[in-house]
C-alpha cells in the first residue's frame, strides 16, 4: 500500500511540475513578443495567442471550428475590397476575354484575347 502512494505521490509531482513549467515558459515567450513587438520585428500572430487558442480548442469545440474558419478567410483573395483590377473580364457581345498577368514587369496590364487565344483586332493588336 504505501508503494502505491509513492507512485501516486511521483506523478503528483511530474503533474504538478510540469504545470507550473508551461506557465513559466508562457510568461517567458509573451515577455519576448512584447520586446519583439516593441521594437517592430514581429509579423503575424503572436506564439502566446497561438498557445492561447489552441489549449483553448483543445477544450471547446466551438474554438476549433473558429479557427479553422480564420486559417480559410485568410486564404480566399479579396479582389473587389482590396481595390485591386479583377483578374478576369468577360465582353459576351464581343467575345474577348480580358486577363490580367500577374507576373513581375508586365504591370496590370489586360490583354485582350479573342477565342482562338489571337490578340483582338479592334484593340489595334494584331
Amino acid at each position: 500500500m504505501a508503494e502505491r502512494w509513492r507512485v501516486v505521490k511521483m506523478w503528483a509531482a511530474i503533474i504538478a511540475t510540469g504545470i507550473v513549467g508551461s506557465l513559466l515558459m508562457f510568461v517567458g515567450v509573451g515577455s519576448v513578443e512584447l520586446l519583439r513587438k516593441r521594437r517592430a520585428k514581429q509579423r503575424g500572430t503572436p506564439l502566446s495567442a497561438t498557445y492561447v487558442n489552441e489549449v483553448t480548442a483543445m477544450f471547446n469545440g466551438s474554438k476549433r471550428i473558429e479557427l479553422d474558419y480564420r486559417d480559410s478567410m485568410e486564404i480566399i483573395k479579396e479582389e473587389d475590397s482590396s481595390g485591386a483590377p479583377p483578374a478576369m473580364g468577360v465582353d459576351l457581345d464581343r467575345k474577348v476575354v480580358r486577363m490580367r498577368r500577374d507576373q513581375p514587369g508586365d504591370g496590370d496590364a489586360a490583354e485582350p484575347i479573342t477565342k482562338r487565344g489571337s490578340p483582338d483586332p479592334s484593340a489595334g493588336e494584331v
